[in-house]
Formats: C-alpha cells, sequence, structure tokens
C-alpha cells in the first residue's frame, strides 16, 4: 500500500526560496498522476500555478503508491492514508520556519478526495495536536471526489469502476459494511466541521467505458463514476462546477484558471489580520451530537450554553436534547454479518477433528433435530500454554462462521483488556459510532453488547422481532485465567448463543467459571504429531523421514506450539529429523523442554522458562532485538508504530537501526511462525511462551537493558498529561491503547527476582510511566488500580534517591527525580480524596506543597501551575478536615502564584481549581454570597477562555455542580436545579455515565424532580447514581442516601419496601451497629460529622 520508497510521502514538484503558499497535490488510486494533467499547454497544468493564481508557492504531490485493485481493504487504506498525509503534513511544516506563515491549498482527485477530508477532519477534530495544519489551511480543490452519508456498501463501489475501467480482467473488492459506515460517518463529521473551508467541487458529467468482463455498473459497460449528487459536500462556502469530461480526463479538462478565483479567496482569508478561522467552534460543539444521531436519521442538534453563570439552560436546548434523567443509549441496528477473528486461518492446523467436533456437539445452535436451542450454550479449552486451545478456538471460529452471523474473539487476560476489546466489539457492530462520548465509557460499550447478546435482534426498528428470527452468535474469551475476570463481561441470564473459553486453568471448565462443558487439551497422539510434522515440513514421501518422525514427535511430547515452530527452524537450517534429533541431545543441559507448571505464582517467581531452547533463539541472524524487545510487552497485540518510532532511535544491540532491518527482523519472525501480524490493527502477535522463551536467554545485563528499552518505547509513545491542571479527555483513547503493555511491564518487575529488581527498580523512566498510568486510571474512575502503580512508583524513585545520596550526580538529575517523586505524592493525594481519606490526603498535599515551595524559591515566575494546583490542593485537604482557617490562605496563595505563570492561558485554568475549592469553603462556612461571587468568577474565566461548550475536562462542571449547592443553600431552587441540570449534562459529556461526579449530579437533579414532581425521572436519576456509588465501598454513605431517597418517591407507588431494605442494611454496614432504628429518615443518611460532609463534597 506504499509507494516505491517503502512509505507514502509528499515529493516536492515546484520549490519556492520565500514561499507564500503550499499546494498538496493528492492523484486518486489507480487514476492520473498529477504530472500529467494538461489543458493544452504542452505540460502539466501545475506549472501555471505559480505565475498565474498563487502567490510564490511551493507545490507537493503526496505519492501514496495506492492501487484500486490491490486487496480487500482498498477503503481501508484510503482513510489510513488520509492519516498519513496529515503526518506527512505536519513534518513538512516543521521542516522550514517559512512554511509554518504559507497558507495551505489541497487539490485533490477522485479518492484522494477522501484522503483530504480524512487529514482535514482528523486536524481539526485534534486541533491541539494539528494547530499549524488547521491554522493554515484555506482552499480545497476536490475533482470527482465522492462525498455522501449513504452506509450502503454498494454507493462505495468506485474502486471496482476504477479496477473495471483499466482492464478486461480486473475485479475490484466491493466495499464492506464496515467501510461503507466509515466512509458515511466521514462525510457527515467533514460536513460539520469544514464549514469555514473554501471548497471548489468540479464534477464529472460524461461516462467513463468500463473495460472488465467482470465488472459492470449497471446494464452498460459506460458509468459516470462519481455523479454530481454524489461528490457535492453541501458547504456554506462551496462552489460547484460541472465538467464535460469523464472520471479519467477530468483533470486534463479542469484548467489553473478555473481555480483561481477560489484558491484565492481562502487564502486571503487565512492571511488576514486576525485570519479567519477553518476551526468553527458552533460546528464542533453539535459535532459529537450529530455523529451519534446519524444512523437514526434524526435532525435534533444540541444547542449552545448561556454565557452568563448565572442563565439557565434554555428552552431549546432542553427540547433538542434527551432528557437529563434518560442515561438509556440510542438502539442502533447491528452491521450483520460481524465476524471478528484476529488471527487468519492457521494453514498448517492438523488433526483434532475430535476436538472439533466435541466443541460443535456443545456450541451449534441448532440441535440434531432441527430445533433451535435456546440455552446459553458454553464449551472451554483448558491445558498448560503451547497445547495448542487459541489455535483449536481459531479452527473453529473460522470454519463455523457460516452458523454464526455474528462471532466476535476478544483476549481476556485482564479486566481492563477485556474492557478495551467489548468497546471496540460495540464499535465494529455498529452499536456506537467510533469517537462519540458512549464509545468511550467502557460501561455503556460492555453492557451495549451484553444487552445484544442478550436479544440479537437483526434490527431495532422492527415490530415482529422474536426469538426464532435472533441472530446465532458465538463469543470466544481466549486465555482466560481468572473467573473474577468474566463475571462482568459475562452475557445476561437468557441469553442464547454460544461461548467458547480458553484457558489454563483447569477449574475454567467447571460451573466455577459458569461454565459446563469443557476439556483439558491433551497432546497430540503420536501419530497426528508426526504426521503435522511431516506436513508442515512436506517430508510426507520420504520413508526414512517418515520413521524418524515419530521419534521427534516424542522428544517434542505431542505440543503443537513446538511442534510448528520447531518444523519451521527445521526448514529454514535445511535440518533433517535426524539432524534435529542430534542437536535436541545436545542442547537437554538447558532443562526439560515442557516443564511448565500450574501451581501458585509464589512457588514459580524464579522458574525459568526452556521453551527457547529447542527453537534455537540465539541463532537469529537478524531480529533478535526485535523479539527481545517484544518479550516484555502485551502479546496479544504489539502496535507496529510503537516499535517503528524506536527504529534508529534506541540504543539496544542487535535491535533494528533501519526501517530495511526492522523490515528484515520481522520477516524473519514471521517466517519461522515466532510471530503473527494482525494487519487489520497494523499490530504484531506473539505468543506468550515465546516471550518466556526469549527472556530465559538473557544474561541479567541484557535482560536490564531490554527492559529499560521498552520503558523507552512505551514512553516516547505515551502522551502525558500537562504538569499541574492534569485533566484532560481527548488523551484517552492513546493510553487506552497502551496501558496493556505498561501493565505488562509493571507484571514483569513484580514477579523478577531480588536480582532482576534491584536493577530495575533504578530505572526512573519506569516510575514515570507507571505515575502516568496511575493519572489515567484515576481519570477513569480505577482510583485502587491507580494506586497501586503510584505505590510501586513512589517506593522505586524513593529508592533511586537512597541508593544516590552518596554518589555525585548532577543537581538537574536529583530536579528529575525530585519532581517526579512530588507528582507522586500529589496524585495519591488525590486518590486518597476520591476515597474519602482526609488524613492521607492531607499528608501527601502537605509533602507536595513543602516540594514545590522549595523547587521554585526566589522564582518569580514559572512556566507550569504545579505550585498554584500544590497550594489549592493543600487547602482543599484543609476543608474536608473542616479547618477552613487554613484553608482559605492556601487557596488565595493559589491564585497569587497563578499570576506568576508566564502565559496568560495558563493563568485562567490554573485559578479555574483554585476559585472552585475556594468557593465552596466559603459555601460549607455558609458564606453563600462569597461562595456565588467566587464560583460565577471562575466560570467566567473559563468561558473566556475555552467558550460556552468547553468539554476539555470535567472541570466547568464541578462550577455548575457547585453553584447549583450555593443557589439551594439560598433557597434559589429553580436556578439551583438549572445549575445541577447543566452540570449533569457536563459530566454525561466528559466523564461520561458511570463516574462518581455523574452520580453526585445524579443525585442532586433527583432530588429536585423530586420536588417538582417529576417522578419517573427522578427513580432512573436515582437507579443510576445507586448503579454508580456500587462501584467501591467508599461511596457507601452516597449510595445510601440515594437508595433511601429512591425508597420514598417508590413508597408513593407501594414499591419501595425493596429499597429501603438495602437502604437499611447498608446504614448499619456504614454506622457499624447490628441495629438500625426503624424509623430511618434521609436526615439519618446525612454525614455523621461536618468532616464527612467536607469530604463528600471535596470529591463530588
Amino acid at each position: 500500500m506504499s509507494s516505491s520508497s517503502g512509505r507514502p510521502q509528499l515529493r516536492e514538484v515546484h520549490q519556492n526560496d520565500s514561499p507564500k503558499t503550499l499546494v498538496i497535490v493528492v492523484p486518486g488510486v489507480g487514476t492520473a498522476a498529477p504530472g500529467t494533467w494538461f489543458e493544452g499547454r504542452g505540460q502539466s497544468w501545475l506549472h501555471f500555478l505559480p505565475g498565474e493564481v498563487l502567490p510564490s508557492p511551493t507545490i507537493y504531490h503526496f505519492d501514496h503508491g495506492l492501487d484500486p485493485d490491490m486487496d480487500s481493504r482498498i477503503w481501508s487504506n484510503v482513510l489510513d492514508m488520509g492519516l498519513g498525509l496529515l503526518e506527512a503534513l505536519l513534518q513538512l511544516l516543521g521542516s522550514r520556519d517559512e512554511f509554518r506563515h504559507c497558507a495551505i491549498v489541497f487539490i485533490a482527485h477522485s479518492l484522494g478526495g477522501i484522503m483530504v477530508k480524512q487529514c482535514l477532519t482528523n486536524a481539526i477534530e485534534r486541533t491541539a495536536d494539528f494547530r499549524d495544519v488547521v491554522r493554515a489551511t484555506a482552499s480545497f480543490v476536490a475533482i470527482a471526489t465522492p462525498h455522501f452519508k449513504s452506509n450502503e456498501p454498494k454507493d462505495w463501489n468506485q474502486p471496482q469502476l476504477l479496477a473495471g475501467a483499466h482492464s478486461y480482467h480486473k475485479r475490484g473488492h466491493p466495499a464492506s459494511l464496515d467501510d461503507a459506515n466509515r466512509l458515511a460517518s466521514l462525510c457527515l463529521r467533514f460536513e460539520m466541521i469544514a464549514t469555514n473551508l473554501h471548497i471548489l467541487t468540479l464534477c464529472e458529467t460524461e461516462e467513463t467505458v468500463i473495460k472488465s468482463l467482470l465488472v459492470r455498473a449497471s446494464r452498460t459497460s459506460r458509468a459516470v463514476i462519481v455523479p454530481k449528487d454524489a461528490c457535492v459536500v453541501h458547504s456554506r462556502l462551496e462552489e460547484v462546477v460541472e465538467i464535460r469530461a469523464n472520471h479519467l480526463d477530468i483533470c486534463n479538462v479542469a484548467s489553473s484558471l478555473q481555480l483561481e478565483r477560489y484558491i484565492r479567496a481562502g487564502i486571503e482569508l487565512t492571511s488576514a489580520d486576525p485570519p479567519h478561522p477553518l476551526l468553527d467552534e458552533s460546528a464542533i460543539a453539535d459535532h459529537n451530537a450529530a455523529d451519534q444521531e446519524w444512523n437514526e436519521g434524526t435532525k435534533s442538534r444540541f444547542k449552545n450554553v448561556s454565557n452568563q453563570a448565572t442563565i439557565a439552560v434554555s428552552d431549546s436546548r432542553r427540547q433538542g436534547s434527551p432528557p437529563l434523567a434518560d442515561f438509556s443509549i440510542p438502539k442502533r441496528d447491528p452491521c450483520l454479518p460481524c465476524h471478528i477473528i484476529p488471527n487468519a486461518k492457521n494453514r498448517d492446523f492438523y488433526g483434532r477433528k475430535d476436538v472439533i467436533n466435541m466443541i460443535e456437539n456443545s456450541l451449534t445452535p441448532i440441535d440434531q433435530h432441527g430445533n433451535t436451542k435456546k440455552d446459553l450454550k458454553t464449551f472451554a479449552l483448558c491445558g498448560p500454554g503451547g497445547m495448542g486451545k487459541t489455535q483449536v478456538a481459531n479452527e473453529y471460529a473460522i470454519t463455523h462462521t457460516d452458523i454464526y452471523e455474528a462471532l466476535f474473539w476478544v483476549h481476556a487476560e485482564k479486566a481492563t483488556t477485556l474492557a478495551d476489546e467489548f468497546s471496540r466489539l460495540a464499535e465494529a457492530l455498529g452499536l456506537v459510532l467510533e469517537g462519540t462520548a458512549d464509545s468511550r465509557d467502557q460501561v455503556v460499550t460492555r453492557e451495549l453488547v451484553k444487552g445484544w447478546l442478550a436479544k440479537p435482534v437483526r434490527s431495532y426498528n422492527r415490530t415482529d422481532n422474536n426469538s426464532d428470527d435472533e441472530v446465532s452468535w458465538l463469543l470466544v474469551f481466549d486465555n482466560v485465567d481468572n473467573a473474577d475476570l468474566l463475571s462482568e463481561f459475562w452475557p445476561p441470564t437468557g441469553s442464547s448463543g454460544s461461548i467458547l473459553v480458553t484457558s489454563r486453568d483447569p477449574l475454567a471448565k467447571t460451573p466455577f467459571y459458569q461454565i459446563h462443558d469443557g476439556i483439558d487439551l491433551p497432546p497430540m497422539g503420536k501419530q497426528d504429531a508426526a504426521d503435522l510434522l511431516l506436513k508442515v515440513t512436506w517430508r510426507e514421501n520420504d520413508s526414512e523421514e517418515q520413521r524418524l518422525s515419530l521419534l521427534v514427535a516424542e522428544k517434542l511430547g505431542g505440543m503443537p506450539l513446538a511442534l510448528t515452530q520447531m518444523a519451521g527452524v527445521m526448514v529454514r537450517q535445511s535440518l533433517s529429523f535426524n539432524d534435529f534429533l542430534n542437536r535436541y541431545n545436545e542442547e537437554e543441559t538447558h532443562g526439560m523442554l515442557f516443564s511448565l507448571s500450574l501451581e501458585p505464582n509464589h512457588k514459580r517467581m524464579n522458574y525459568g522458562y526452556t521453551l527457547a531452547s529447542v527453537w534455537a533463539l540465539e541463532e537469529l541472524k537478524y531480529s533478535s532485538g526485535l523479539l527481545d524487545v517484544m518479550a516484555f510487552l502485551d502479546p496479544g497485540g504489539i502496535p507496529e508504530k510503537y516499535l517503528l518510532g524506536a527504529v534508529g532511535r534506541v540504543h539496544l544491540p542487535k535491535f533494528p537501526e533501519t526501517v530495511t532491518a526492522y523490515q528484515d527482523a520481522r520477516s524473519e519472525l514471521l517466517k519461522s511462525s515466532l510471530i503473527m501480524n494482525d494487519r487489520s490493527a497494523s499490530s504484531l502477535m506473539i505468543h506468550r511462551l515465546i516471550q518466556d522463551g526469549a527472556r530465559a536467554k538473557m544474561t541479567p545485563n541484557r535482560s536490564t537493558e531490554v527492559f529499560s528499552t521498552a520503558v523507552d518505547v512505551l514512553w516516547s509513545m505515551w502522551k502525558p498529561a500537562e504538569l499541574g491542571i492534569r485533566h484532560h479527555v481527548a488523551r484517552w483513547k492513546d493510553c487506552e491503547l497502551m496501558s496493556p503493555h505498561i501493565l505488562r511491564l509493571k507484571e514483569h518487575y513484580n514477579r523478577a527476582g531480588k536480582a532482576a529488581k534491584s536493577r530495575w527498580i533504578l530505572n526512573l523512566g519506569f516510575a514515570t510511566l507507571l505515575n502516568e498510568l496511575g493519572w489515567y486510571f484515576q481519570e477513569r474512575g480505577y482510583t485502587t488500580e491507580a494506586l497501586e502503580c503510584y505505590q510501586i512508583a513512589q517506593a522505586n524513585v524513593e529508592h533511586i534517591i537512597s541508593a544516590r545520596r552518596q554518589e555525585s550526580y548532577s543537581a538537574p538529575e536529583r530536579h528529575d527525580e525530585d519532581k517526579l517523586l512530588a507528582e507522586i505524592h500529589n496524585n495519591i493525594a488525590g486518590s486518597a480524596t476520591e476515597l474519602n481519606d482526609a488524613s492521607t490526603a492531607l499528608h501527601h498535599f502537605q509533602i507536595y506543597n513543602k516540594m514545590l515551595k522549595d523547587e521554585h524559591k526566589d522564582q518569580t515566575s514559572t512556566a507550569d501551575s504545579r505550585l498554584t494546583s500544590s497550594f489549592f490542593n493543600l487547602g482543599m485537604s484543609y476543608t474536608m478536615r473542616g479547618d477552613y482557617n487554613l484553608a482559605i490562605p492556601c487557596f488565595k496563595d493559589a491564585l497569587i502564584e497563578a499570576e506568576q505563570l508566564s502565559d496568560v492561558n495558563k493563568t485562567k485554568l490554573a485559578r479555574s481549581l483554585a476559585l472552585i475549592n475556594l468557593g465552596l469553603t466559603h459555601w460549607l462556612m455558609d458564606n453563600q454570597s462569597e461562595a456565588s461571587e467566587i464560583l460565577e468568577m471562575a466560570h467566567k474565566e473559563r468561558e473566556e477562555l475555552l467558550g460556552p461548550n468547553d468539554r476539555q475536562s470535567m472541570i466547568t462542571g464541578r462550577i455548575l455542580h457547585c453553584l447549583g449547592n450555593v443557589r439551594r443553600s439560598q433557597e434559589l431552587l429553580d436556578e439551583s436545579m438549572e445549575f445541577h441540570e447543566r452540570a449533569l449534562l457536563h459530566f454525561k459529556e466528559t466523564v461520561g455515565n458511570n463516574h462518581h461526579r455523574t452520580g453526585n449530579s445524579c443525585f442532586k437533579v433527583g432530588e429536585h424532580y423530586v420536588r417538582t414532581g417529576k417522578v419517573s425521572e427522578a427513580i432512573e436519576l436515582l437507579g443510576q447514581a445507586c448503579a454508580i456509588f456500587d462501584r467501591h465501598p467508599c461511596y457507601a454513605p452516597e449510595k445510601g442516601r440515594a437508595l433511601f431517597l429512591k425508597s420514598i418517591v417508590l413508597d408513593q407507588q407501594g414499591q419501595g419496601e425493596s429499597c429501603l431494605q438495602q437502604a437499611r442494611s447498608l446504614y448499619g454496614t456504614i454506622r457499624k451497629s447490628a441495629i438500625v432504628k426503624m424509623d430511618l429518615s434521609l436526615e439519618d443518611f446525612n454525614d455523621k460529622s461536618p468532616e464527612d460532609k467536607n469530604a463528600r463534597e471535596a470529591r463530588a
């Protein structure tokens, strides 16, 4: 899919020493190259652009190298090239200072225009990362570029037609349902966002001859490949011109003079002072709503909230958006068939017919009499690693796609991995749209998938759905080792699909895992193993090798992984079976090849796997360094961009230093079956046993080098949170992708022996990664997991400081260690706040504040807001304890320090939390007037900086929540309800439906709705609050209050007894009392002391 040089790139066509304009020309796929676009003057019309249209241009041609009939992923490749164009453009803008001041003009033909739309849409949606591109883009000339919002694959048949236009014998691959959905979504997003972009759309009017006998657009052999109604963008600054030409010739007929007015108009606006922004803020505000409602065809849009903190939500906003009490997710029709199997069919798979038959008998949706099985069907494959469990499951899945319309494969090693996988399933099945708030909420995606599995309908719009017409589905949980991990992801009672589990745990085939059928997968029989060896080494007709194959099979214990991979070694090194047996006998000193233990972890800490010795990994010519690094990462999918990013940058011996060397290394590993390639995700997979073997062969020094390199690889790709004010939801997707790999490093560290740990503990980068991962977990609401990361990071950094105390090392090094330790104390304190542990929070905030004051001593200005945050966090910890006289001076110091920041925007951002906490403290002190004034100031400053529709983080939601509390105390109940409603909406759209801050707002709005008689909505809100607070014991008081209020409301309908009993039980737990009085009231669930209320409100 790349150009002749191996990767897509921007090639210079015309150079200018003092450029004022950048022209980016993107050709189509299977269409003429830009250098051949003539207009009757003997050379490409691109050469006439410099003198007649553009001021001082430099012209680049995007060489993507795609061909319409290259493979079945043509549309996916086109979309990927759009991202490649964005990356190449960003690199180009950074290559010369003059380019940063140039206006950018895009000229694209055919499918090249899709690449430009993908490029610009992603740039605008991530303006913070691609601000230079967004600022400079002036015009877009779209020549016969497809544009429509249909998600029907038949409407995206342009690659087929282009393939047919070139050859009598070519058949282009049709678009898939996933392709059509992605393309339609892109067109909608582009329309919504690029409303300030000057667009010239050139439409073809003549038919193109379709040569291929295999491709026909209709009954004729001619077709207008992109007709006018399929290419118009409908943008307010769009000009549409019809050209009398067919799709292949339109670039020859189009004239450079036709482009002049439209290009100049865009350049003049981009060059104005101030420049006219390409980014339309109101369009961005509406973007998520439009994306969510796309499949349902609705026209509703969210309106802008008021610019003033005291103004209520408008009626139009109320009518145009879902009710705040509605936490249901719009039901989208599934995209069927949907088969998600990460591995291709294993051509070397052999035997196991009896096992496949057992699985089929258990899991097939139809019984022997032709009747549909109504119950949930389960089967587990158990056994040690390398026994072939995953390969058997893969074979069953791939060979049974005809009986399962929906087939899902998930890696189930960790809870976070399962959550990520279910998010991807929800997107692939079409239950949520990629990039929406719902797709980022892992609880929502999990429940959507489980809900569909419980009732697998073909369409939610049909009124005649019945169980006989439900979709047959198979769900594969691969590598499950913990029954508890499956509990939240197990389909609900009443589901009627099929579940296949692979696990090392022998209990997985028992009711302990909710599974009622399964086997311990045995080694292959000697004859089957020998036949497999003969098959994969192509020696079936050699009588001597037939005899020796039984001996090799016996030596390798019938383990499929060892059999197939050793066959690859024998083929590549031209070893006969006798040669291999002699070589194996010489290497017996490495230990028992397959002596794997299923004992507890503490008995296996120092056990060294020796499986790699039989693979002769030491003799790998190109790939040992690449394999070593992969051995420390998560085996389920290692994005190649991580590994390619390290090429030529890391200094690990034997690691590839060039792209060519990397490709050779990867090829060597693929050919030996040591790794697998998941092309759909651009990632590499490696079996955990191969990882064990690779690590087992490392010397102590080598393992330390590789561990450090793995840390470096991950840190180079991590997007750290900004120091000081660290809240930002836009980075969550990247963090989600990388977190399994950091967790894998953490696991290696925890299991390492004393000698290895004594070396690895000195890696400051590892502690930094753990601290960052902990913060990501904390933002997502996984406070316990966050604390685990912080505690290891703290111990490691303190060890580093202690170990080097007697050594001579530079001040910058000491600064890095002290700076990291300070941040760890800050984060631990933040976790303690979330867990209602005021004493621990105060202790660590005091340390953080002191360290920051020492660091900034005698400084008159600073670049980041850490010192500011240290003061307002310390003040908040005093507020939690009721020490208001100590808290308020801290907040005032925070505001003073904020003014010392060198960037005025950072000053406003830093002031936000200081003002929020100061206002909250005044509210708790019953100084309502002061609290109101301070919080309104905070809201005003934040709107001035981020606009009225700020969704950068949950901070604005906190301001609205606090203002609602103040208005309630002032007995301005209607205003209080308005603010609490706005806070709830804000939290739903930032941290999601299941964060504890959303839960607090649910309770507050629920109280208002009880007061105003909105009973049904109040019940929904209080129910959601209870579900959220059920996530952690520290939220027991909040859950008790919500349960009791819900019981009061339900009691009016004669249904409150169950909630009341739950509330009474929870009350006894909170008060640590076996005796619960009968006449409970809502006041009994209020806080036992002012400190309890302060702590609860601090984390609200």
